[in-house]
């Protein structure tokens, strides 16, 4: 098997073999802190040797580069799995990127074949020049690209003495002048480097700019004046990525969608001027006039947001397993003062103490390097379906408040619960700057959210954003990016017409007083032909062994959940006992897509012990899971039109993304369902009103079966259709009145997707 790709190692390092340490505000490994300087010289690094070469369609290789980023992998300096080490034995274009330290693995490694190593430390580079095949190299300053570019150069004239290796590599290599390889590497010339802003001013779309055009040499930064232009360079991509896009697709013979804005003779043209002696500036700026008409007169239509709200709240009672850098209540206090001046853009200069001085000094750079770390994530995470990062400075303001008091109202089924969703919408509205929700949010056709908070219910116009536009999300802190990062590569087609790939774990008991709903779900799904594998573990080793048996593309576990904070563990209930999420896991790689339908699997004050964290780190493409109590129900209802949706589509469905399939269950479900879920309570237990229910219920679900979803009039449609339907029954009176009296409550938002569920699509 030919392995063109660049295989990156980097090494790393723990200050504790037993501990995991965390940074003090977004809760990110602090053992990632050391090899940042490695994770920023990756972003402007190649991923295989064909970007190496030019080609004649420079529009199709740079669109690779912006969107196949350096994949890596995280090696401790004293283990290496058999499959690591035969991969760096097979593998021509092994780059280690190490800071202080060599492992003994290294020196083995290269007296068996050349390697390429980089490091930030001139002491360890002293040590790598020692090796016998390590062509080394030094990170510093501006200079990383030269320094790679050398040292790969120098790595492909050693593997002329491996011819194993060598064969590998394309022939255009092996006779190139390897000494200017970075003379030599293809870039679209026209358009000019730009320099790094700071992270929440568009520094992740800049990288992405950058790899577009792939004009650095020397990497810099820009100037604090660029603080207050946040939307400059994702503006800057956002056009060029759309002029890439069509002239790549004019090399491809492929034609111009009407839907573009622009005439292929335009396209053509313009193919033409970039190809001319004509200035750059001419280029450049027809270039982008045609980007922005493509991607809808500047619109950024896709865009990934990270919203970082520092995680104060975990610090206060830190779970098993972590470790803090200041544990006192003292420093503690000055770790939040120096996280209020930051956020304001403000520094003290007077402390009560030299120990208070360092605490605050030390917080307000670990909280700069958080945002670096963050920025680089996005870069990678936001390439996987070329969506545009934009990074907002971090804040915290009344959101964990707000939040907390909502979920508080849940777990005593308060009556307030509606009222404090709709603070929290407006909450959350309020905390995004200026512009964010009026001419992002509101104008995306899709929303990707980089953040622990639940952004999906921000306040667009009379409505949440997730039931405005279709919007996932991925936690912010602890989320195992890297392996998120390395499973999307390529897309998910789940198997059309075919629910038998659906394994149901059927986990509530008989004479539970929720089995109806789940039995309801069952026969219902039947009735329409969904027959899914069904299976009733009774522990988790059965569970598990039953993922690995039948390897489904859906997992469903019907189940009762809990989370238990001090523990940090989200716990499912099987035949009787409780077990630990993760006890009933598979090795990776697992099931593409995951429906968790469960209490409490996603809460936002978890850390490891969260459904989504545990599942994308394995290898999943997407979940849908809960942030809190959820009524069995509603659940059981979401749970089969969603499945419904994807294996009973109707006749010119066509090709749909889950995200897509999602947004519509959740939207139906919300405006179907939340309204009357009081009413059909009462008519539980009330045989005066039950029939009347009922048949009202019947006469809505078949209104809306096969109907067109037009979010900008549905909620209209629906609202409609409810009222006369309640006054054709005789029940509008008494839904008014249970909805007066606050029993109606946000139960179908409860559930929110993660992940990159537009990554998995069903014909």
């Amino acid at each position: 098997m030919r392995r063109t790709s660049f295989m990156y190692v980097l090494i790393e390092e723990r200050r504790d073999v037993t501990t995991k340490h965390i940074s003090q505000f977004h809760l990110i490994d602090s053992d990632e802190f050391l090899l940042q300087r490695s994770l920023m010289a990756l972003q402007y690094l190649p991923a295989n040797f064909f970007a190496l070469l030019q080609s004649n369609k420079p529009f199709s290789d740079a669109m690779a580069r912006r969107r196949d980023l350096p994949q890596f992998r995280k090696i401790l300096p004293g283990e290496v799995h058999p499959l690591y080490w035969a991969d760096m034995l097979q593998t021509p274009g092994v780059v280690i990127m190490s800071g202080n330290i060599i492992p003994g693995w290294v020196e083995k490694l290269s007296c068996a074949r050349p390697i390429a190593l980089l490091t930030s430390s001139e002491q360890t580079l002293k040590h790598a020049k020692s090796l016998s095949n390590a062509c080394s190299g030094l990170l510093k300053g501006f200079a990383d690209i030269r320094e790679f570019y050398r040292v790969v150069g120098e790595l492909l004239e050693r593997l002329k003495r491996f011819p194993a290796l060598l064969d590998q590599v394309p022939e255009n290599l092996h006779t190139i002048d390897t000494s200017n390889l970075l003379g030599l590497r293809p870039r679209l010339d026209f358009i000019d480097y730009l320099p790094s802003p700071q992270p929440w001013a568009g520094r992740s779309a800049a990288m992405l700019y950058n790899r577009l055009s792939n004009a650095a040499e020397e990497p810099s930064l820009l100037g604090p004046e660029f603080d207050d232009q946040p939307m400059f360079a994702p503006a800057m991509l956002n056009w060029a990525t759309a002029a890439c896009n069509a002239l790549m697709a004019r090399e491809h013979g492929i034609a111009i969608p009407r839907s573009a804005g622009v005439k292929p003779a335009e396209v053509n043209r313009l193919a033409r001027l970039l190809a001319s002696s004509a200035a750059a500036k001419e280029k450049v700026d027809e270039f982008m006039r045609i980007g922005r008409i493509i991607s809808g007169k500047g619109t950024i239509r896709r865009p990934f947001l990270t919203v970082p709200v520092p995680r104060l709240d975990v610090l206060k009672k830190p779970s098993t397993g972590m470790t803090l850098d200041f544990a006192e209540p003292t420093q503690r206090r000055m770790m939040a003062n120096a996280m209020t001046d930051f956020v304001r853009g403000t520094k003290r200069s007077e402390f009560d103490s030299s120990d208070a001085e360092d605490v605050y000094r030390t917080s307000q750079h670990t909280i700069l390097q958080e945002q670096r770390l963050l920025a680089c994530q996005a870069t990678w995470l936001s390439s996987i379906d070329e969506r545009i990062p934009i990074q907002l400075r971090p804040f915290r303001g009344n959101v964990p408040n707000a939040f907390r008091d909502f979920l508080n109202a849940l777990a005593h089924n308060s009556k307030k619960s509606s009222e404090l969703f709709r603070v929290l919408e407006l909450t959350l509205a309020a905390s995004l700057p200026d512009g964010v929700v009026e001419h992002l949010l509101k104008r995306a056709s899709s929303v990707t959210l980089f953040t622990d908070y639940p952004y999906e219910w921000t306040l667009i116009g009379d409505r949440p954003l997730c039931l405005h536009r279709p919007t996932a999300r991925l936690p912010l802190s602890m989320n195992a990016w890297y392996n998120v990062s390395a499973t999307l590569l390529k897309p998910y087609k789940l198997t059309p017409g075919d629910p038998s790939k659906v394994l149901v774990l059927d986990l509530i008991e008989k004479g539970d007083k929720i089995r109806p709903y789940s039995d309801a779900f069952l026969r219902s799904s039947t009735n329409i032909g969904n027959r899914f594998t069904r299976a009733t573990p009774k522990n988790a080793l059965e569970a598990r062994e039953l993922v690995c048996k039948f390897s489904p593309e859906i997992v469903l576990i019907d189940s009762h959940g809990r989370y238990d904070q001090q523990a940090d563990e989200v716990r499912l209930q099987m035949d009787g006992n409780w077990y630990a999420f993760n006890a009933l896991l598979p090795e990776p790689p697992i099931s593409p897509v995951w429906i968790v339908s469960a209490c409490e699997t996603a809460q936002s004050e978890a850390l490891r012990g969260c459904v989504v964290r545990s599942l994308l780190s394995r290898g999943a493409y997407t979940v849908v899971a809960t942030l809190a109590r959820v009524d069995a129900f509603v659940a059981s209802m979401l749970a089969g039109r969603l499945l419904a949706d994807v294996y009973q589509p109707m006749p010119d469905a066509g090709e749909r993304s889950f995200l897509d399939i999602f947004f519509a269950t959740q939207l139906t479900t919300a405006l179907m369902y939340d309204p009357l879920l009081p009413l059909l309570h009462k008519a539980e237990t009330d045989p005066k009103i039950t029939d009347r229910f009922h048949e009202m219920r019947l006469e809505i679900v078949h209104w809306a079966h096969g109907r067109p979803i037009d979010p900008r009039t549905y909620h209209e449609e629906m609202a409609k259709k409810l009222t006369e339907s309640l006054v054709r029954h005789d029940l509008y009176d008494l839904y008014r009145n249970l909805q007066d009296a606050g029993h109606v409550r946000p139960e179908s938002l409860l559930f929110s997707i993660y992940g990159f569920p537009d990554r998995v699509t069903i014909a």
